[in-house]
């Protein structure tokens, strides 16, 4: 789903990252670190999830990783909703 809406949005998709079965909160996770070293670096600048809990659970969680992608120029895309966290220009 995640791939199908970055596809229809034009984007490039960088990679595809999934972690199973490691801790619930995302900063543990390995794929997620390594989505966001890559968001540091400026090789992408929207991180598109299937759904929101994809990536996280709770609000606090999902608000701390969009203000991070938010001081990267970057934002957050949930594809099931809508969802986006952009930064203002």
């Amino acid at each position: 789903m995640a791939c199908a809406y970055a596809s229809d949005e034009g984007w490039d998709i960088v990679g595809v990252f999934k972690d199973v079965g490691v801790p619930d909160n995302p900063w543990n996770r390995p794929a997620f670190r390594q989505v966001m070293d890559i968001m540091r670096a400026a090789q992408a600048n929207v991180l598109v999830v299937s759904h929101l809990d994809r990536i996280a659970r709770d609000r606090r969680t999902i608000d701390a990783i969009c203000d991070e992608l938010s001081l990267l120029g970057g934002c957050l895309i949930a594809a099931s909703s809508g969802f986006g966290y952009r930064p203002l220009q």
